[in-house]
């Protein structure tokens, strides 16, 4: 996994809301707040298009496996497929798995099978590349900068321009940058 991704650096969900914003999908801190206290799922709907197939595929993957991560560290590396719980012996905690396979019950001590982590490391690169997809690339190189993103620049029209290619983006950033640097410098 490209451990280097501003996914990685800036989390998922505030990278998400960040993307929204430079396509302007998000214009207001109304709306960024009303975003940001709805569940990851929303956030990925705002910037993937679901209506066409990569993007649902991506869309759908990811949403389980932050489904299967979190029950999995949750609930101490088993899960709930089994109808698993743990109880507390002398020794400490111990797992129990209820199986229901051909209906019939059985249970046994310890975990469940080993996580594929390769497999989700899989997953998560195949949302990535498929986020940057679609005319959303420029916005990987936006992220990459670690610059905030700037309501009046999404409604005046600024990050429409600069998300048309990674081209725009660069001379975007080129004059922001040197924008920021006179600011910090005092030099208006």
């Amino acid at each position: 996994m490209n451990h280097t991704s501003p996914i990685s650096q800036t989390g998922s969900e505030q990278a998400l809301v960040h993307i929204a914003v430079l396509m302007c999908k998000l214009t207001t801190g109304k709306e960024i707040a009303d975003l940001l206290r709805r569940e990851f799922g929303e956030k990925c709907k705002l910037v993937c298009d679901l209506s066409v197939s990569d993007d649902k595929l991506v869309y759908d993957e990811i949403l389980d496996l932050r489904t299967e991560l979190r029950n999995y560290v949750a609930h101490g590396s088993f899960g709930k497929d089994g109808s698993t719980f743990q109880f507390h012996s002398r020794v400490g905690s111990v797992p129990l798995k209820i199986l229901d396979n051909d209906n019939r019950s059985e249970f046994r001590f310890g975990t469940y099978n080993v996580r594929n982590w390769e497999n989700d490391y899989a997953r998560i690169e195949r949302f990535l590349s498929q986020l940057w997809s679609m005319g959303r690339g420029p916005a990987r190189q936006y992220l990459e900068t670690g610059f905030p993103c700037v309501l009046t620049l999404a409604t005046d029209g600024t990050y429409q321009q600069a998300m048309k290619s990674d081209e725009e983006m660069g001379k975007f950033i080129e004059v922001w940058a040197h924008m920021i640097d006179d600011s910090a410098n005092m030099d208006f």
